[in-house]
């Protein structure tokens, strides 16, 4: 009967929803990159040790990263790829945000603006219900500041 017992309560947690990630004090980032294109258009990225968007887009006043020339993209590998609250500090560079699970195969999305609208595509792998309930929720919040 245990057995029976534990096999139910073992059948249940693995069909239960995933935690939908971390809130933004939860959320962890393991380094940071910039992303541009050499001569021949391959993609080149370069880890730089003091790029740091999740801490220091949240600082007060504007997000302003000394950056090398040419540089097209920032991507970010986090525990999480839910745009952070200020993430959107990134975009008013006029440069996109990748961020990637920092996890081997782990999902990633790029945080984008057109034509004044925020947008977050997955480029690999998907967003869980939750997850894409807590994207739209950010979107939304970049897109009111915005207007702001």
């Amino acid at each position: 009967m245990e057995l029976l017992v534990f096999l139910a309560l073992l059948a249940a947690s693995a069909n239960a929803p995933r935690p939908a990630g971390p809130s933004d004090a939860d959320m962890r980032e393991v380094d940071c990159r910039t992303m541009s294109q050499d001569e021949k258009g391959d993609v080149i990225t370069l880890i730089l040790p003091d790029l740091h968007v999740l801490k220091d887009a949240a600082l007060e006043g504007p997000y302003r990263p000394v950056l090398p020339p040419g540089v097209n993209a920032l991507y970010c590998r986090r525990n999480s790829i839910v745009p952070a609250v200020h993430d959107d500090e990134v975009l008013a560079l006029g440069l996109p945000l990748y961020l990637a699970e920092a996890r081997a195969g782990g999902r990633a999305g790029v945080l984008e603006i057109s034509s004044g609208q925020f947008r977050y595509r997955i480029v690999k792998g998907e967003l869980l219900p939750d997850e894409n309930k807590l994207v739209q929720a950010r979107l939304n919040q970049f897109q009111t500041r915005l207007r702001s």
